[in-house]
């Protein structure tokens, strides 16, 4: 049987622990942040949500459906386009969640099973990862691929 875990704040300058919330989940997997909002989206490894928590207490404030078997990782947050993007590797796709509404607005289909997404705030162009990628992304050593995508809400 499996525990439930805790996710942990720290003083990024001290070091120290600064809060410990009890989590509902027994494996959260992945976290971004909305430090504006004070809003923490976390993914888990046995669901099909992300889960929105008060940065203050880790109450719940929301969770966001995003499909059976998306199996979901990685969410990344993007304050310019208030955005949270996450990658659903079963489904090979990115969710689209608008960070007010907690919806999903769009599904963006990936070169093969997403794993990572990282975005570069200047160019507001999204990265992702895939393994087992077969189609139009540029290939990496391990045969791997990373694919570029500029998202426009709307």
């Amino acid at each position: 049987m499996y525990k439930k875990a805790s996710l942990l704040v720290f003083d990024t300058k001290t070091g120290s622990l600064e809060n410990s919330f009890k989590t509902w989940s027994y494996c959260p997997l992945n976290i971004a942040l909305d430090l504006k909002q004070n809003s923490i989206f976390v993914s888990q490894s046995n669901d099909n949500n992300i889960t929105v928590l008060d940065g203050n207490t880790g109450e719940i404030i929301d969770k966001v459906y995003l499909g059976v078997n998306s199996s979901p990782i990685g969410p990344l947050y993007d304050a310019a386009n208030n955005l949270i993007y996450r990658a659903n590797r079963v489904k090979q796709e990115i969710a689209v969640v608008d960070a007010t509404t907690y919806k999903v607005i769009d599904r963006i289909p990936t070169e093969g099973l997403p794993n990572t997404i990282s975005l570069d705030p200047q160019t507001g162009i999204i990265y992702v990862t895939n393994k087992e990628a077969n189609r139009n992304a540029e290939p990496l050593e391990n045969g791997n691929t990373v694919m570029r995508i500029r998202y426009k809400k709307g």
